[in-house]
């Protein structure tokens, strides 16, 4: 995935958000435009990360687990 791309799919996703948030809404429809919100959110600052260091994003992160058990 492109740097910029992510920037785009944070407008898509915060655009989708926009008409699902209103005054009076259902338990259904504040959920779906809550998770719409916070999902332009995260990749809003995927992007604004990957502006700043890419290797933070573009980079796996090895993880450390525990065998024992």
């Amino acid at each position: 995935m492109l740097i910029s791309d992510y920037l785009a799919d944070a407008q898509k996703l915060i655009r989708l958000s926009s008409p699902q948030i209103k005054a009076s809404m259902t338990p259904e429809e504040a959920i779906q435009g809550a998770l719409l919100f916070a999902l332009g959110i995260e990749k809003l600052l995927k992007y604004l990360l990957a502006e700043i260091n890419p290797i933070f994003i573009l980079t796996p992160i090895p993880v450390i687990r525990d065998n024992e058990g």
